[in-house]
């Protein structure tokens, strides 16, 4: 197996720049659009990533006043859901996203200004948007009158899981 070439870059579609993706594996294979095609949406300035099978990839989005710094990530099968790197903050302008992948980690960067700061931004791996798993056991009896139930619940999560809620609704005539 050689080695692979992997471009980013963006190309304007219709009227709105658009990101993708290219690789050479001993020759180009067709451009595939890596990035939403939100409507009345830029996306620019596109940096990858590589390491293993794994890639990653960020870029600028840009609606109306908005800028966000965005990234994809693939493990080596597919590519995960956009995701928002940058914080959501509507007051900066994100702009100039990098990234680097190092032993597995991944590195962003990106620059924001507002009208009263410049600032440059860092961010140590992927964001978490796993949720936690949790499943509650069979309830039973589904009904009671009067006493105590037991309830037997779990949850677990890789991110050291802080709080669980149960919730329950109680009637006293089991109607309502």
């Amino acid at each position: 197996m050689g080695t692979k070439i992997h471009v980013s870059y963006e190309q304007v579609v219709g009227m709105f720049n658009r990101i993708f993706l290219v690789t050479y594996d001993g020759r180009w294979a067709q451009g595939t659009q890596i990035s939403s095609s939100m409507a009345n949406t830029h996306y620019y300035r596109p940096r990858i990533d590589a390491e293993d099978d794994k890639m990653v990839l960020v870029y600028r989005s840009f609606q109306g006043v908005i800028s966000k710094a965005l990234l994809r990530y693939n493990n080596g099968t597919a590519w995960a859901d956009e995701m928002e790197v940058s914080g959501g903050d509507t007051r900066i302008s994100y702009q100039d996203p990098d990234v680097v992948m190092v032993d597995g980690e991944v590195y962003s960067t990106w620059f924001g200004s507002s009208l009263s700061a410049y600032s440059v931004y860092f961010r140590r791996t992927l964001p978490d948007t796993t949720p936690p798993n949790a499943m509650v056991e069979p309830i039973s009896p589904y009904w009671m009158d009067g006493g105590r139930m037991l309830l037997e619940w779990t949850a677990t999560d890789d991110r050291d899981l802080a709080e669980v809620t149960v919730q329950y609704r109680y009637s006293t005539d089991n109607a309502t």
